[in-house]
């Protein structure tokens, strides 16, 4: 066998309220997960909020591009037709 089972596993502590003990228990037991399972789950969606977020603002900016270049076009073709242009 090669090395033990926690070989390749990093451990971290941290310090937390009994409030936010209490809190995160009842919310996994909620998810029927235990504690260290439900923060995974929590760190996870919030990766895919951020980049789903990050989608959302780049697609805002795109369609204002987009609005931007129609308006100029309206413009352009607004004063063809009047003959401004001849």
């Amino acid at each position: 066998m090669s090395g033990t089972k926690d070989e390749n596993v990093i451990r971290k502590h941290c310090k937390v309220t009994q409030e936010t003990a209490k809190l995160l228990m009842e919310r996994s037991k909620a998810k029927d997960m235990n504690g260290i399972k439900y923060i995974r789950y929590l760190r996870l969606n919030q990766l895919e909020h951020l980049r789903s977020r990050k989608i959302k603002l780049e697609l805002m900016r795109m369609r204002n591009e987009i609005n931007k270049i129609s308006v100029d076009i309206n413009q352009i073709v607004k004063n063809s037709n009047s003959h401004i242009y001849k």
